[in-house]
C-alpha cells in the first residue's frame, strides 16, 4: 500500500482540495518542502532529478531546493507563477483552521477538535518523507484516529519495528560524513554556481 497517497487522499478529502497540486516537478518539490521538509540526504544523493532540483551549498555541502531563478537558469524551463490554493501550510493549521459546523454544542465541539488533532497526528505519520520512517499499513491500521478515539495524553506511538535502514543507506550516510568533514574548512566562499550540478 503507498501510505504516502493515502495520507495525500485522506488529507484532500476533508479539505475538498488536493494537499500537494504541482503545477511542475518543480512546483510539486516546493510544495512537498514547504509542508513536509526536504527528503533524507540519502535519497537525494540517489535522486534521478536531484541536480535539476536541488543544489549544495558550503560549508557543510547542505542540500537545499533551488529558487524558481536558479531552476530556469540551470533547466532553461520557464515556471508559471505559482498558484496558491489553500490558505494554510502545514498540516496543523489547515486541519484546525478549517471551519466546524455550525450550531455544534460544546461537547461537540470538543470532539471535533480531539478527532481533528489525531487526524493531523495520522497524517503526519504517512506523510513523512523518509520512507524509512513512514508508518507500514499495519502501523497506520493501529493508529487512534482510524478507531475514531482521541490521541492519548501521552501521545501515541506505532507498536512493532521501524523500517531497516539497509546497509547501503548506512554506507553511504557514514561515506559522505567522512567526506564533507575533510571538506568542512577548506571551502572558502566557493557556493552554489560552482557545486550546482555536482549532486549525484
Amino acid at each position: 500500500i503507498d501510505l504516502w497517497s493515502l495520507g495525500a487522499i485522506g488529507a484532500e478529502l476533508f479539505l475538498g482540495l488536493p494537499l500537494l497540486p504541482g503545477a511542475s516537478e518543480y512546483d510539486q518539490m516546493r510544495r512537498i518542502t514547504s509542508m513536509r521538509g526536504l527528503p533524507p540526504a540519502r535519497l537525494l544523493r540517489r535522486g534521478k532529478s536531484t541536480h535539476k532540483l536541488f543544489i549544495r551549498t558550503a560549508p557543510n555541502f547542505d542540500y537545499r531546493l533551488k529558487t524558481p531563478s536558479e531552476y530556469t537558469r540551470s533547466t532553461g524551463i520557464e515556471l508559471a507563477p505559482p498558484k496558491r490554493y489553500l490558505k494554510h501550510d502545514t498540516l496543523t493549521d489547515l486541519v484546525h483552521k478549517y471551519p466546524l459546523k455550525r450550531h455544534l454544542s460544546d461537547d461537540a465541539v470538543a470532539d471535533e477538535e480531539a478527532q481533528r488533532t489525531a487526524f493531523v497526528h495520522f497524517l503526519e505519520g504517512l506523510l513523512n518523507v523518509d520512507p524509512n520512517r513512514r508508518w507500514t499499513a499495519v502501523q497506520a491500521a493501529q493508529h487512534p484516529f482510524v478507531a475514531h478515539q482521541p490521541l492519548p495524553p501521552d501521545g501515541w506511538k506505532p507498536a512493532g519495528k521501524a523500517k531497516a535502514v539497509s546497509k547501503v543507506d548506512k554506507a553511504e550516510s557514514k561515506a559522505e560524513s567522512k567526506a564533507e568533514s575533510k571538506v568542512d574548512g577548506k571551502v572558502d566562499g566557493k557556493v552554489d554556481g560552482k557545486v550546482d550540478g555536482k549532486v549525484d
